[in-house]
């Protein structure tokens, strides 16, 4: 269900973007912002310990009252469009450590608290801390680059990069490495997909880095 749903729509969101590639305007046009730095990062921090907290008590204790931000999808929304429209910070940090946060959550209680399949030193290192300090040190350097000019292309390229291949590796390590070679299983084929598409995913992203054509210009942090 998940494959099917995400090709699908994924598709239809790529084919869309693809054929309106001519209204994306060659230069961000500077906008004002109406959140300041503190705000903005205090809006960040608490929807993400918000976000980790209540998704953990709604599967430890599903009556808790935290879990209603992920219970309810449309409301989870709400912090990230408002940081995103009015913030310079959140969304860079939105699409790398914010939304990898939770998925590193599940995979740690996946992997060591909930069936083992790491050691805890393994676990925290490989699984929590390096990966999202690599995402958090990026969304960083492009925080401070876009305040100068950061090209779309780079920062679609590089967070597209980071983000599948970290989602992949941990679905790999979360489904007992189903490779086919190992027990053709339920989820071999999905295994499968997954790297012909990151795969793919990486080749395009690769090729529109070094290209030297762009068809999309520069992304201009806004001012206050």
């Amino acid at each position: 269900m998940e494959t099917a749903f995400g090709t699908i729509w994924g598709a239809v969101l790529g084919f869309g973007v693809w054929i309106n590639r001519r209204l994306i305007p060659a230069e961000s046009p500077i906008e004002d912002v109406s959140l300041t730095p503190p705000w903005e990062v205090a809006l960040c921090a608490f929807h993400l310990f918000v976000l980790l907290v209540s998704d953990f008590h709604s599967k430890s204790i599903p009556n808790e009252f935290l879990s209603w931000y992920t219970q309810w999808g449309i409301l989870m929304t709400v912090l990230p469009v408002v940081g995103s429209i009015g913030g310079r910070f959140f969304p860079y940090l939105m699409v790398l450590p914010v939304i990898a946060a939770p998925i590193v959550q599940k995979s740690m209680h996946a992997f060591h608290y909930g069936n083992p399949k790491l050691s805890f030193s393994t676990s925290w290192m490989f699984v929590a801390a390096i990966p999202l300090c690599i995402l958090l040190f990026t969304a960083t350097a492009f925080i401070q680059q876009s305040y100068r000019s950061l090209p779309a292309r780079k920062f679609a390229a590089v967070s597209l990069l980071l983000t599948s291949w970290l989602f992949f590796g941990l679905n790999t390590v979360f489904f007992d490495y189903a490779w086919p070679w190992n027990s053709w299983g339920g989820r071999a084929p999905n295994q499968l997909y997954f790297m012909v598409c990151v795969s793919g995913l990486t080749i395009l992203a690769a090729c529109s880095m070094f290209s030297k054509k762009s068809n999309v210009g520069q992304i201009s942090n806004r001012e206050t």
